[in-house]
């Protein structure tokens, strides 16, 4: 290994566990059952799907709060104006997966782009929420809300966490992990 990688691979190890950590924090919340929203037709509060591992991932190499911020506020948008825009026209009768999905992905672009927090990745995560149709379909229009906006915030967190830790993280007075000027 060359000097360049021996000093990025400790950095790459502490970003691959924070990732397996996210994972295993939405796993272990979606296992146990949160029946708290019972009132309001939600039979339980959930947090992962496939589409919070990309998320994930992102989230835990952005370097500061506001780029955090930024990002999870885009991205979580995306979802919820994606689900919106399914169940709408799932409302309205129409058939048309590749309609829908399109029309999906222009929705949330448009509400990124108005809410100026427009991320180039949200379109496609717009389209993987779209396309999860077993569980949008059994969830209902709290789809966008739970898991969409519940593993993003959950994500979030623990995201800020790390950016906390991180940035106290000192070896002979420098940060270990973020540069910083």
């Amino acid at each position: 290994l060359t000097p360049r990688a021996m000093a990025a691979l400790g950095p790459s190890v502490v970003t691959g566990c924070w990732v397996a950590g996210g994972i295993w924090m939405l796993t272990v919340l979606d296992r146990y059952p949160m029946p708290h929203l019972g009132a309001a037709g939600l039979p339980d509060v959930k947090f992962y799907t496939p589409t919070h591992a990309a998320l994930c991932v992102m989230m835990m190499t952005v370097p500061t709060l506001p780029g955090l911020s930024r990002l999870a506020a885009g991205l979580g948008t995306s979802a919820a104006a994606a689900i919106l825009v399914a169940e709408a026209g799932a409302a309205a009768g129409v058939e048309d997966e590749v309609f829908l999905r399109c029309a999906a992905v222009g929705c949330a672009t448009l509400a990124m782009k108005l809410l100026g927090v427009l991320q180039p990745p949200g379109g496609s995560f717009a389209a993987l929420f779209f396309d999860n149709a077993a569980l949008r379909k059994a969830v209902g229009w709290h789809y966008c809300l739970t898991p969409g906006v519940t593993g993003c915030v959950a994500l979030y967190l623990l995201a800020a966490l790390r950016l906390q830790v991180e940035g106290r993280i000192q070896v002979r007075g420098k940060s270990w992990w973020l540069k910083r000027d």
